[in-house]
């Protein structure tokens, strides 16, 4: 068995772990390696002092130590070479079978889980603490690993809660309850009622709820509920447990009667004084990450009973739980869109406004697009402004921080510049500091290529958390003296943050196409490096858009019908099972086409070209906040995107939301 030891942490530090690593080696053989991770300079005086020259022990040098007061996420994200990050590394790498940290348990737990990845199935991890009752001990899980839980994390915890329990503590059938107000199912929050319904389901052994009265007197053997009730019951009843010896030895002393008493009945006070000692329990077990990594409690002083739980049961899980390997669970990752924005500008420009321009009417334009109106955004507001703008909604509906976003993708037909890429330019707008950036390149289509771009590089582990924009100021490049192409775009924005999720729900198909013969029906040609402008050539109206308008009706109709078709059928599913069908909102007389074709009610296709006109890559985008946000989708939808754009390319993806 090989431990990394984060040699930092806990309310000690060095001096306190570095005794209690020389305690168990010294007391368990079967420990063959165990990494000493931090300050080499302090750890190697705290050994000397102890005159230990183990050949077992190994030192490995961190620079930095994650402190109390930094937030975990960010400090795992911006301390790379601290001491519980160096610590995850070695079990990351094959080095180490388990990780050991005293320290930040948001650190550890994030470290863990951003690093060795979940298991597959897995959405959030959970702290198993152990606890006793007058016969046994219970597990009492999450303790503080999530504090932010939805229904479905607490019914993953209770079933690792009862793998842990059955396979570790050793209980056959181990019971399941669930922490509310009250035994009776109505009773309690909004979450617990929900978890209730969920665990009833399940073929657990599901007790119902109890309260907090029961928990020590042997109800269950795995008690669920979220992080931050799970901490607020493991820190009072230790501290309940040391008020209680205190007062205890308080009033003994009082007389001689009483201490001749205690004298006789030392040997239960020091049962029930090691039975409710959290510093005999050896730490708990982070469940869920793919690796095993146990938190111990920060005050607590290490001692031989201790590191021998510990150490048993590191080769208790080891034996009963083989680790898989990091890329099979990788590719069970499941990729959920867990916020959506957009953002659109003030300025509208109706159909009797672009009267007043060109040679055209409302019933003109209405009846060959379906269009009223568009918006315009203000010369000095570029691309990435309303980029940035669609982006922080998405972000604070996902409940992220901009420092969380691993990746930006920006798809988009009209960059700020050439370059840098338009996603450098919202990085820092919005403060994605940490988020490598690059833009998508596929016209109206780009949004759901950056969508299948973001959920292959979550899917493989490489990154956790994605934002995805669709972005186009096509007024920019429009020709307002050709009235059949000026009446038919705005501008705009969408965006989504991707992000693993479980298997629950997330997205499920996914398909993207190009066409390079139909290059020459939908495109700029001027301004790149085949025909630059010049002086000369600058009156041209190179730089706008050029559209065979009929020629691009039929091959659109056709694409985005094939897409949807292959992305249902990849899915599984049949058009009935279509909850909303949003798609690319180019022109009415395409998407009413679309929906006729693949034989899908109209009620059930999201339309809002109306408003906004074709605003490209960020059309589908724009629709899916809308549609998210009206209420037009609920939890369970199927809902089928689907997109054409010049190139020729298309794309489809299917969303279980």
């Amino acid at each position: 068995m090989k431990i990394a030891l984060d040699a930092m942490g806990g309310d000690f530090g060095p001096p306190n772990l570095v005794a209690g690593a020389v305690l168990a080696l010294r007391e368990y053989r079967r420990i063959g390696k165990l990494f000493l991770v931090g300050d080499s300079a302090k750890i190697q005086a705290e050994l000397k002092k102890h005159r230990c020259n183990d050949s077992r022990i190994e030192i490995v040098h961190a620079s930095q130590v994650v402190e109390m007061s930094d937030r975990a996420v960010e400090a795992v994200r911006r301390k790379k070479d601290s001491s519980v990050s160096r610590a995850v590394d070695l079990v990351k790498y094959g080095q180490a079978d388990a990780i050991v940290s005293a320290g930040h348990t948001g650190a550890a737990v994030a470290a863990s889980a951003i690093k060795l990845r979940n298991l597959p199935g897995i959405d959030r991890p959970g702290i198993a603490a152990i606890l006793p009752t007058e016969t046994n001990v219970f597990v009492l899980i999450d303790a503080g690993a999530n504090v932010d839980a939805r229904p479905d994390h607490l019914l993953q915890y209770a079933i690792m809660g009862s793998v842990y329990s059955r396979h570790v503590l050793g209980y056959a059938k181990p019971s399941v309850g669930l922490i509310s107000l009250g035994e009776e199912d109505v009773k309690g929050t909004e979450l617990t009622k929900e978890v209730f319904k969920l665990l009833k389901r399940t073929s657990l052994n599901f007790r119902g709820n109890i309260e907090g009265r029961h928990l020590f007197e042997n109800p269950v053997e795995v008690v669920v509920c979220d992080g931050f009730v799970g901490n607020v019951i493991l820190k009072t009843s230790e501290s309940i447990a040391v008020a209680i010896f205190t007062w205890l030895k308080h009033e003994l002393k009082k007389n001689a009667k009483r201490a001749v008493g205690a004298a006789l009945a030392k040997d239960a006070f020091r049962t029930i004084h090691r039975k409710t000692n959290y510093e005999e329990y050896g730490g708990s077990p982070s469940l869920g990450v793919n690796g095993i990594c146990i938190i111990a409690h920060g005050a607590s002083l290490f001692n031989t009973r201790s590191t021998r739980i510990l150490s048993r049961r590191f080769s208790v899980i080891m034996k009963r739980q083989p680790r898989s390997s990091p890329r099979s669970a990788r590719n069970q990752r499941t990729v959920s869109i867990i916020g959506t924005g957009s953002y659109t500008p003030e300025k509208v420009l109706t159909n009797e406004d672009l009267s007043r321009i060109v040679d055209t009417s409302d019933e003109w334009i209405t009846t060959r697009t379906g269009i009223k109106e568009r918006r315009i955004a203000a010369k000095d507001e570029t691309t990435s402004d309303m980029a940035a703008r669609a982006a922080l909604k998405a972000i604070e509906q996902a409940k992220v921080s901009p420092e969380e976003i691993d990746l930006i993708l920006v798809a988009t037909a009209t960059p700020d510049m050439i370059f840098p890429a338009t996603a450098c330019f919202v990085q820092k707008k919005i403060g994605a500091k940490n988020a490598a950036c690059l833009d998508v390149s596929a016209a109206c289509a780009g949004f759901l290529f950056g969508v299948e771009i973001a959920q292959q590089f979550i899917t493989s582990g490489t990154y956790d958390t994605a934002l995805v924009i669709g972005a186009d100021k096509l007024t920019s490049i429009t020709n307002w003296s050709d009235r059949n192409t000026c009446v038919l775009f705005g501008d705009g924005a969408g965006a989504v943050v991707l992000g693993h999720r479980g298997s629950a729900h997330g997205v499920i198909s996914t398909n993207m196409g190009s066409d390079g013969d139909f290059t020459d029906i939908l495109f700029m040609p001027g301004g790149g490096s085949k025909t630059p402008i010049t002086p000369e050539n600058a009156h041209l109206n190179l730089q706008t858009i050029h559209m065979s308008g009929k020629e691009v009706y039929k091959q659109a109709v056709i694409a985005m019908l094939a897409a949807a078709r292959k992305a249902i059928d990849q899915a599984g599913l049949t058009v009935d099972d279509i909850a909303c069908v949003i798609p690319h909102q180019a022109n009415l007389r395409i998407i009413e086409a679309i929906g006729e074709r693949l034989g899908i009610p109209r009620e059930k296709v999201f339309v809002n070209v109306d408003r906004y006109g074709n605003t490209s890559a960020a059309s589908v985008a724009i629709a899916l906040d809308e549609a998210n946000r009206s209420g037009r989708i609920k939890a369970g939808d199927y809902v089928l995107m689907v997109v054409f754009g010049g190139g020729l390319t298309w794309a489809s993806t299917i969303v279980e939301w």
